[in-house]
C-alpha cells in the first residue's frame, strides 16, 4: 500500500480526478446559469406576448420549458461521460496547463502498455516521465485549473435577466401577471357569460365613405345598435364598469359559415379620462359583444349582444319620360330623350344604351359629356363637366338629350331597342347601375308611310270599280232576262257598298295620320263619305219597305235608287282615281323639291369641309351624295310607274330624261372621291339650274293635271281665293281711311291737352309705377293656372299702358287703362270666389288680394283721370269727319254682309277646309261687325284695330287655303329632321271659356250630402 501511495502514476490519477471534478462543477454551474438566464428571458417574452387563449399560452410555455430541460439533461450526461475517461481528463487539465499537456497525456496513454512484458519502450524512461510529470502536476492548484472567474458570463446573463424581469414588472405588472398566469395556470379558459355588464353606455361616431358626402355623426348614450352603409368607420368609446382584465370587441358576421372561426377581435385601447375605445370598420352585417380576458386566462363575455345592420346603397333610379314606346322615326331624324335620374347618394354618369335587331349593344355617354362643359342643370339638356365624382355628384338630374339617329344608319323597317342607364359613385362595393324601361323605335320614313296610304287608296279604287261594274250590270237589259231576284241582288250590292264606305272611313283615318296627304284630299274624302252614307241610308229604308210593296211599285223604286247609287259611284270612282293620280304627281313634285334642298345642304357641307378638312364632315358628305343618287333613281322610277296610268302630257318624261340628273350626281361622287373640291363645287353650281328646271317642270305637270282633271274643284278653289283676296283688300282700304280720321283725332286730342299733357302724363306714370309694384308682389307662382294667366294679362296691359304714356298717346293710354282695369277687376273677383274656402283664408292669399285691390284702385284712378281730361270724340271730330265715319260704317257693314254670304256659300262649294274656313269667316265677320259699331260710336282708333284684325284673319284664311293643297306636315325633308318635342309645364293651354264654364256650373247647387265631394271635384278640375 505504501508503494502504491508513493507511486507517481497513482498520484497523477488521483490528482487528475480531483482537478477534473472541480473543472466539471464550474462548467456545469456556468452553463446552468446561462440556461437559467435564457429560460427566464424566454419566459418573460412569452408572458408579454401571451395570446388571449390561456390554453394556448400554457402549451407554448410547457413546450419551451421541456425543450430547455431536455437540453440541460443531455448536456450534463455528456459532461459526466467525460469524467469517466482519464484521457479526456488529461486533455481537460492540459487545456489549462499547456506545458504539461503533452507529458500528462503521454503518461496516461502509455500506462497500460508499460505494465505489459512486451512494451516497445524502456520502463525506466517511462518511470522517469511519470515522476517528472507528477512533480510538475503537483504544483498545479485547483484554482489554476478551474478559476472562479469562469462563472462571470453566467452571472452577467442572470443579472440581465433579473433586470429585464424588474423592468417588465414595473412597466406592465398586469400584463406580466396575466401572461405568467396563462403560462403556469392549469385551469380551463373557456368563454363564460358574465352576470353583469362589463361596460357602460356607448358613444358611436360614424365616419362615412367620401362618396356619400355625409359629415361625421356622433350618437351619445347609444345602446350600441349600428345601422350604417358599407365602408363606414365607427369610432366606439365607452367606460368599463370595473376593472376586469383586458377588454376587446368581438365582431361575428352573420353570414359566416362558422362565426367563431370568422370572428374578429379588436382590443379596446386606453384613452383620455379612463375611457376605452376602438375603431370598427363596417364590412358586413353581423353582431358584436365585449369580451374580458382575466388574470389567469379566464374569459368573460358581456351579456348584451349588439347588432350591426348594413344600410344598403340602392341602385340609381332613372325614368325615360319621352318619347313613347314604338314610335316611327326617319333614319335622319333627331329625337329628344327626356329623363329623370336620381340616386340616394349621388350620380356618376348617365348612358344611353341601344341595340339594333341582331346587333350588339352600344352605349353613348349622355352625362357627363366627354368634353368639358358647364355643370349639369335641370333645364340644360346635355351640358355637364368632364368628370363628376365624390362630393360634387348631384343626387337628381332632369334633362333632355337630342339624339341624332343619322349616326345609327338604320335601314328602313329596322328596329332599335334603347334604354338609359344611371351609374352611381359607390367606391366601396363598386358602382351600381340602374336601368330605365326598354323602348323601341322603328325607321319608317314619311315617304314610306305615304306609299302605304296610296296602296290602300289604290285597293279602294279597285273595289269601287268592281262595285260600279256590278251596279251597271244590274240596270242592263241583258241582266233583266236572268231569273235572279233583283231585290236580293240589290241587297248584296248594298252590303258591298257599305263595305266600300267602311273602307273610305278607314282610309280617311289613315290619311289623317299621314302628314303628306293634303288637307284638300281629306276634305274631298269627308264629303264623299258623307254623300255615300246618305245614299246608303236612303237605300236601306227603301229595301226594308220594298218587301210589302207591289211588284211594279217595288221595281220602280229599286230602279230609281239603283240609278242614284250608280251615278254617285261613277262620280266617286272618278274622283278616287283623280285624287290618287294627283297625290302621285304631288309626291313626285315634292321629291324634286326635296332633292333640290338636299343639294343645297350638300353644297354647304362641301364649303365647310374645304375650310376644316374634318374627317367626320367627309363621311357625312359621302352619305349625302349616296342619298342624292338614291333619290334621283327613286324619282325616275316613280315617273316610269306613272307612265302606265297617266298620259305623257302630265309627265314630260323626255324633258326630264334630257336633264341627265343621274349622270351628274354620279359625277359628284367621282369628284369628291378624287378630292377635286373646285370641280365639285362647280358641278354643284351647274346642278342648281337642272334641279330648278325639273322642279318647275313637275310642279307645272301637277297644275296642268288639276286644271284639266279636277275642273270643278279648281274652279271653286280659285273663286274662293279671289273672294278672300277681295275681302282682304277692301278691308285694308277701309282701315286706311279710318286711320286718317284716327290720326286727326289724336292730333286734336294732343292739341286740346297741350298745356296739361305733361302734368297729366307725369301723374299717370307715377300711378302706373305704384301699380306695377303692387302686381310684382302678388305671388302668381303659387296661384292656380288660370289665375296665373289673368295676372300675366294684367301685367302685359300695364306694360302696354306704359308704352302709350311714353309715346304721349292719350287716347291709346285710355284704351289700355280700361283694358287693365277690366283685367284686374276679373282677377279680383276670381280671388274672392268661395271655390276654395280654406285655401282662400291663407295669409299669402289675403296679402295677394290686398295687392290686387290696391292695383285695381290705381288703374281706376288712371282711367278716370284720363277720361276727365280727354275731350269726347264728338267734340274733337269735325262734322265732316263724323259724316266720313258714318260712311265708313256703312261700307264696313256691307263688307260684313259679304263675308256672311261667302260663309253660307262655302258649305255648298267643293273648296277644302270647309269647317275651318267657316269658323274663320265667322270670326272675321264678328270683327267687321265690331268695327262697324265702333265707327258708329265715333271711336276711330278702336275701329281701326278691329279692321286690322279682320284683315289679318282673312289673310290667314287665304294662306291656310293655299297650304291645304300641300302636305300637311310640310316637306318630307322637314318631317324627317324634326325633333320629337317633350311637352313642358307651360304647354297646356285650356280653353278661353274654362273659367266661365266652371263658374256657371258652380251656380247650380248640389244636394247637401254631395256638396263636399262636388267641391273636391271642382278643386281637382281647376288644377
Amino acid at each position: 500500500m505504501a508503494r502504491v501511495a508513493h507511486d507517481p502514476l497513482a498520484r497523477i490519477r488521483r490528482h487528475l480526478h480531483s482537478l477534473g471534478r472541480r473543472r466539471l462543477l464550474l462548467r456545469m454551474l456556468c452553463d446552468g446559469g446561462v440556461l437559467v438566464a435564457g429560460a427566464a428571458v424566454a419566459f418573460l417574452l412569452l408572458a408579454l406576448a401571451a395570446p388571449e387563449q390561456g390554453k394556448g399560452s400554457r402549451s407554448v410555455g410547457l413546450a419551451v420549458g421541456g425543450l430547455g430541460l431536455l437540453f440541460f439533461v443531455v448536456y450534463t450526461l455528456a459532461l459526466l461521460r467525460r469524467l469517466r475517461s482519464e484521457r479526456e481528463l488529461a486533455r481537460l487539465v492540459g487545456s489549462r496547463a499547456p506545458r504539461l499537456a503533452s507529458d500528462l497525456l503521454s503518461s496516461i496513454e502509455l500506462a497500460t502498455e508499460a505494465q505489459a512484458e512486451s512494451a516497445r519502450f524502456s520502463p525506466a524512461l517511462y518511470q522517469a516521465l511519470v515522476e517528472r510529470t507528477w512533480s510538475e502536476l503537483a504544483l498545479l492548484t485547483p484554482a489554476q485549473v478551474a478559476p472562479i472567474a469562469a462563472l462571470r458570463p453566467a452571472a452577467i446573463l442572470l443579472g440581465v435577466a433579473a433586470l429585464a424581469w424588474s423592468g417588465a414588472a414595473t412597466l406592465a405588472p398586469q400584463r406580466i401577471a396575466r401572461g405568467a398566469g396563462a403560462l403556469l395556470s392549469a385551469r380551463s379558459t373557456r368563454l363564460q357569460l358574465a352576470t353583469e355588464p362589463l361596460i357602460g353606455d356607448l358613444q358611436l361616431t360614424y365616419h362615412y365613405p367620401a362618396y356619400l358626402r355625409r359629415p361625421p355623426h356622433t350618437v351619445r348614450s347609444s345602446t350600441g345598435q349600428v345601422t350604417a352603409p358599407l365602408g363606414t368607420r365607427i369610432e366606439l368609446a365607452t367606460t368599463p364598469i370595473r376593472e376586469r382584465g383586458r377588454l376587446a370587441l368581438v365582431f361575428e358576421p352573420i353570414n359566416g359559415a362558422n362565426t367563431g372561426a370568422n370572428a374578429a377581435r379588436i382590443p379596446l385601447e386606453r384613452r383620455a379620462h379612463g375611457a376605452l375605445g376602438c375603431s370598427l370598420p363596417i364590412t358586413a352585417s353581423g353582431r358584436y359583444y365585449i369580451e374580458a380576458t382575466l388574470v389567469g386566462g379566464a374569459r368573460l363575455r358581456d351579456p348584451t349582444t349588439r347588432r350591426i345592420d348594413v344600410e344598403l346603397d340602392a341602385r340609381p333610379r332613372i325614368t325615360l319620360l319621352a318619347p313613347p314606346d314604338g314610335i316611327d322615326v326617319a333614319s335622319l331624324q333627331q329625337i329628344e330623350l327626356g329623363y329623370v335620374a336620381s340616386d340616394d347618394h349621388g350620380l356618376r354618369e348617365i348612358q344611353l344604351a341601344y341595340r339594333k335587331v341582331g346587333g350588339e349593344t352600344r352605349r353613348l355617354q349622355l352625362w357627363p359629356r366627354p368634353a368639358a362643359a358647364a355643370p349639369l342643370a335641370t333645364r340644360s339638356p346635355s351640358s355637364a363637366p368632364a368628370t363628376y365624382a365624390g362630393p360634387e355628384a348631384p343626387r337628381r338630374a332632369t334633362a333632355k338629350h337630342v339624339w341624332d339617329l343619322a349616326s345609327l344608319a338604320i335601314a328602313k323597317g329596322g328596329k332599335v331597342a334603347y334604354w338609359l342607364e344611371a351609374v352611381d359613385g359607390d367606391t366601396v362595393s363598386g358602382p351600381k347601375v340602374g336601368r330605365s324601361q326598354i323602348r323601341h323605335l322603328r325607321a319608317f320614313s314619311a315617304e314610306e308611310r305615304h306609299d302605304r296610304t296610296l296602296a290602300q287608296h289604290k285597293q279602294l279604287l279597285e273595289q269601287a270599280l268592281r262595285l260600279l261594274a256590278a251596279r251597271s250590270l244590274l240596270r242592263s237589259p241583258l241582266r233583266a232576262r236572268t231569273p235572279r231576284d233583283p231585290l236580293a241582288e240589290q241587297r248584296g250590292h248594298h252590303r258591298r257598298q257599305g263595305r266600300l264606305a267602311d273602307g273610305l272611313r278607314s282610309l280617311e283615318a289613315r290619311m289623317r295620320e299621314d302628314k303628306l296627304v293634303p288637307s284638300s284630299v281629306l276634305a274631298a274624302f269627308a264629303r264623299m263619305q258623307r254623300r255615300l252614307r246618305e245614299l246608303l241610308a236612303r237605300e236601306r229604308k227603301l229595301l226594308a219597305s220594298a218587301r210589302g210593296a207591289t211588284r211594279l211599285t217595288r221595281r220602280a223604286a229599286l230602279e230609281a235608287t239603283a240609278a242614284a247609287q250608280t251615278r254617285e259611284l261613277e262620280d266617286d270612282t272618278l274622283l278616287l282615281a283623280n285624287l290618287l293620280e294627283e297625290q302621285k304627281l304631288q309626291q313626285v313634285a315634292e321629291a324634286a323639291a326635296e332633292l333640290e334642298a338636299n343639294k343645297r345642304e350638300l353644297a354647304k357641307l362641301v364649303a365647310r369641309y374645304r375650310e376644316s378638312k374634318d374627317p367626320a364632315l367627309r363621311r357625312q358628305i359621302r352619305r349625302r351624295i349616296a342619298a342624292l343618287e338614291k333619290q334621283v333613281k327613286r324619282l325616275l322610277s316613280r315617273l316610269s310607274k306613272l307612265s302606265t296610268t297617266l298620259p305623257d302630257e302630265y309627265l314630260n318624261r323626255e324633258a326630264v330624261r334630257r336633264l341627265g340628273l343621274a349622270g351628274k350626281v354620279e359625277k359628284l361622287a367621282e369628284l369628291f372621291k378624287t378630292n377635286k373640291l373646285d370641280k365639285l363645287e362647280a358641278a354643284l353650281s351647274a346642278l342648281d339650274d337642272k334641279l330648278a328646271s325639273m322642279r318647275k317642270l313637275l310642279a307645272g305637270n301637277l297644275d296642268s293635271f288639276r286644271d284639266q282633271r279636277m275642273t270643278a274643284r279648281e274652279r271653286a278653289f280659285g273663286q274662293l281665293m279671289n273672294r278672300l283676296h277681295e275681302l282682304e283688300n277692301e278691308q285694308r282700304t277701309i282701315a286706311g281711311r279710318t286711320e286718317q280720321v284716327a290720326k286727326s283725332y289724336r292730333q286734336r286730342a294732343a292739341a286740346a291737352l297741350a298745356g296739361k299733357l305733361k302734368a297729366l302724363l307725369a301723374r299717370q306714370v307715377r300711378r302706373l309705377a305704384a301699380l306695377q309694384k303692387e302686381l310684382a308682389q302678388v305671388g302668381g307662382q303659387r296661384r292656380l293656372g288660370y289665375l296665373q294667366r289673368l295676372l300675366g294679362k294684367a301685367k302685359q296691359s300695364a306694360t302696354w299702358l306704359g308704352q302709350a304714356l311714353a309715346q304721349r298717346d292719350v287716347a291709346q293710354a285710355l284704351a289700355m287703362a280700361k283694358r287693365l282695369a277690366g283685367s284686374l277687376d276679373l282677377l279680383q273677383a276670381d280671388l274672392s270666389r268661395p271655390l276654395f274656402s280654406r285655401w282662400l283664408r291663407s295669409p299669402s292669399h289675403m296679402r295677394d288680394k290686398q295687392h290686387v285691390k290696391r292695383a285695381h284702385g290705381l288703374a281706376k284712378e288712371i282711367q278716370r283721370d284720363l277720361e276727365a281730361k280727354l275731350p269726347k270724340p264728338e267734340r274733337l271730330l269735325s262734322p265732316a269727319q263724323r259724316a266720313r265715319l258714318r260712311a265708313l260704317q256703312k261700307e264696313q257693314r256691307a263688307l260684313a254682309k259679304r263675308a256672311q254670304a261667302l260663309r253660307k256659300k262655302l258649305a255648298k262649294s267643293e273648296a277644302p277646309l270647309g269647317a275651318k274656313m267657316e269658323q274663320g269667316l265667322d270670326q272675321a265677320r264678328e270683327l267687321m261687325a265690331g268695327a262697324s259699331r265702333q265707327l258708329g260710336q265715333s271711336r276711330p282708333q278702336q275701329a281701326k284695330a278691329s279692321q286690322q284684325s279682320a284683315a289679318e284673319k282673312l289673310s290667314g284664311l287665304r294662306e291656310s287655303l293655299r297650304r291645304s293643297r300641300q302636305p300637311r306636315g310640310g316637306s318630307r325633308r322637314a318631317a324627317s329632321r324634326q325633333r320629337v318635342k317633350i311637352p313642358g309645364s307651360d304647354a297646356f293651354k285650356p280653353p278661353k271659356a274654362f273659367r266661365e264654364d266652371i263658374m256657371e256650373a258652380m251656380k247650380e247647387k248640389a244636394p247637401k250630402r254631395y256638396r263636399r265631394p262636388v267641391r273636391r271635384y271642382y278643386r281637382e278640375l281647376v288644377r
